[in-house]
C-alpha cells in the first residue's frame, strides 16, 4: 500500500513525462483556456471588450475573421480551387477559411490548429533551453514564462499570425544552434537544417517581408559559426570536415531564405500589402525603393528625404530608407499618434541618424514599456487592462534579464548563447526603428526578447539550486527532501 502511493506520487513527477505528453498536456491547456476566452469571458464577464465570435474589440483578427467567412463561402459555392494561401494577402485569413469550409465559419473551430501551434512553440523552448542546461525539469519550468504570458494570449484565443512566426522564428534558431554544435557524438546537423529550413517557410508563409532581415543575421551567424568552428577545430576538438559540413548547411539556408526572399509569393505578397495594409495588420510592411544614383530632383514625387552614403550598397540603403519611411509617413499615415506612441517626433533622414538613434531604440527594445506607461490609459478599456498587465510581465522580465548575466558567466564558452542574443537584438532593431508605439513593439518583439527572458530564468533557477545543492544541474538536495516529506505524509 505505501509503495502504491508513493509510486503514485511520483507519476506526478513532469521530469519523467514522455514528450509527447508535455506536448499534449500544454495542448489541452490551451484549447481550455481559448474556448473559456471565446465562449465565457468575452460574452458574458468583459461584454464590452467583445466584438463578436468570441473575438476583442480592435484587433486584426476581426479584418482576417471577415476574410476567411468570405473565402469559406467561395469554397463552398465552387470548390477548393478557390481557396487561396493568403487572401487578401494574409495567411492567417488563408487558414482560418479553409478550417471554416470543413466545419462552420466560427473562430472557435480554430482552438485545435492554435493549441497545437502553441504546443509546439512550448516543446521547442524546452529543447532549446535543454541545449544549456541538463535538468529537463529545469527546462520545463524555465519555458513557462515564454508559453504561458498573459499577452500570449493573444496568439492563440484569436486569429493571429503571431503563433506561427514564432514557432517559425524558434525552429529557425534552434536548427541553426544544432548545426553549430559539436558536444555530442551523436549527428545532429541534419536535424538541425531539417529544422531551420521548416522555419524559414513558415515565415514566408506568414511574414516573408522579414525574410529580408532573417538573411541578413543569418549572415552574422555564418559569420560568427565560422570563427569560432576554426578556432574549435585548431584545437583539434573537432575535424575539418564536420566544420565544412556546419558551413555549408548554413549557406544552404542562407540560400533558400534568398530564394524565398525574391520568389513570386513574396513579391506578390508586397505589393498586396501596400494596396491593403489594413487587412494583413503588420506595420513594418512598406517598402520603397530609390535609386540613389540619380539626381534628387530625379526622385519620386512622394520622395521622403535621405541622406544618401556612398560607402553604403544601395540595397541595404533603401532597407534603411523604407524603415525610415514607415516611421514618419506610412504608420502616421495609418494610425497617427496614439496613447501608446513612443518618440513619434523623432525621425531618421540618414545611416547616422541611426547610429544615434541605437542607444535609444535598445532601451526602448529591452525594458519598454517603462513604468510611467504601466498605469496609463488605453485608447480603449481593453488596452487599459493590457497596460496593467504588461506590468506584471515588464517586472518578471526586469529580473529574468538581470539573471541573464549569470547566464552569461555560466554558459560563457557556449557559442549558442552569444549567437541567441546577436540574433535577438538584430530582429528587434527593424521593429523599434519602424515604429513610434509601445504596443505593436511590445507584441512583434515578443518571441525575440522572450528567448532570453527564459534563458534567464534558467539561469535563476541553476542558481537558486546550486545555493540548496550540490549541482545546479541536478534536483537539490532541498526539493528531494521535500519530496520525500511529501511521500511519508500521503503514505500515513
Amino acid at each position: 500500500m505505501v509503495n502504491s502511493k508513493a509510486t503514485k506520487l511520483n507519476r506526478l513527477n513532469i521530469d519523467s513525462w514522455p514528450d509527447h505528453l508535455i506536448w499534449l498536456t500544454v495542448f489541452f491547456i490551451t484549447i481550455l483556456i481559448i474556448l473559456t476566452v471565446q465562449l465565457v469571458l468575452l460574452p458574458y464577464v468583459f461584454p464590452s471588450w467583445h466584438a463578436g465570435n468570441g473575438l476583442l474589440i480592435g484587433g486584426d483578427w476581426l479584418a482576417f475573421h471577415s476574410i476567411a467567412v468570405e473565402a469559406a463561402e467561395e469554397i463552398r459555392s465552387d470548390d477548393w480551387s478557390a481557396w487561396k494561401l493568403r487572401p487578401g494577402g494574409c495567411f492567417p485569413a488563408g487558414v482560418a477559411s479553409a478550417v471554416y469550409a470543413l466545419t462552420t465559419s466560427a473562430p472557435w473551430t480554430l482552438a485545435p490548429l492554435n493549441a497545437a501551434v502553441h504546443a509546439s512553440t512550448y516543446s521547442l523552448v524546452v529543447k532549446l533551453l535543454l541545449l544549456f542546461v541538463n535538468s529537463r525539469k529545469l527546462a520545463l519550468i524555465s519555458a513557462v514564462p515564454f508559453t504561458f504570458f498573459p499577452s500570449a494570449m493573444l496568439w492563440y484565443t484569436q486569429i493571429h499570425r503571431d503563433g506561427y512566426n514564432i514557432l517559425g522564428m524558434l525552429m529557425f534558431v534552434y536548427g541553426m544552434l544544432l548545426i553549430v554544435g559539436y558536444e555530442e557524438k551523436s549527428r545532429r546537423e541534419g536535424w538541425g537544417a531539417i529544422s531551420a529550413l521548416s522555419g524559414i517557410v513558415i515565415i514566408w508563409f506568414v511574414r516573408p517581408y522579414i525574410l529580408d532581415v532573417y538573411f541578413f543575421v543569418g549572415i552574422i551567424l555564418l559569420l560568427m559559426a565560422a570563427v569560432y568552428l576554426t578556432f574549435v577545430a585548431l584545437k583539434n576538438q573537432v575535424q575539418w570536415k564536420t566544420v565544412l559540413t556546419k558551413l555549408v548547411l548554413f549557406a544552404t539556408i542562407l540560400a533558400a531564405i534568398s530564394m524565398l526572399s525574391e520568389a513570386d509569393g513574396s513579391d506578390k505578397y508586397r505589393s498586396e500589402q501596400l494596396e491593403r495594409s489594413y487587412y494583413c495588420g503588420d506595420a513594418i510592411m512598406f517598402f520603397k525603393s530609390v535609386d540613389f544614383t540619380l539626381p534628387e530632383e530625379q526622385y519620386p514625387d512622394n520622395y521622403y528625404h535621405w541622406e544618401n552614403e556612398d560607402w553604403i550598397p544601395d540595397s541595404i540603403e533603401n532597407q534603411l530608407y523604407s524603415v525610415a519611411v514607415l516611421r514618419s509617413q506610412a504608420y502616421p499615415e495609418r494610425f497617427g499618434e496614439t496613447t501608446g506612441s513612443i518618440d513619434y517626433d523623432i525621425s531618421l533622414h540618414s545611416v547616422n541618424d541611426y547610429f544615434r538613434y541605437l542607444p535609444r531604440a535598445l532601451q526602448i527594445a529591452f525594458i519598454a514599456p517603462f513604468p510611467e506607461h504601466w498605469f496609463g490609459e488605453g485608447g480603449t478599456e481593453a488596452t487599459t487592462f493590457f497596460r496593467r498587465v504588461s506590468a506584471f510581465e515588464m517586472i518578471i522580465i526586469y529580473l529574468m534579464l538581470l539573471s541573464l548575466f549569470y547566464g552569461l558567466w555560466l554558459w560563457r564558452q557556449k557559442i549558442e548563447i552569444y549567437m541567441i542574443i546577436v540574433f535577438s537584438i538584430v530582429m528587434m532593431m527593424p521593429i523599434v526603428y519602424g515604429v513610434p508605439n509601445i504596443g505593436t513593439v511590445y507584441r512583434y518583439r515578443y518571441g525575440y526578447l522572450m528567448i532570453l527572458v527564459v534563458l534567464g530564468a534558467a539561469a535563476l533557477l541553476r542558481f537558486v539550486l546550486k545555493m540548496y545543492g550540490n549541482d545546479g544541474d541536478k534536483e537539490s538536495s532541498l526539493l528531494k527532501r521535500i519530496r520525500q516529506l511529501m511521500i511519508e505524509t500521503s503514505c500515513k
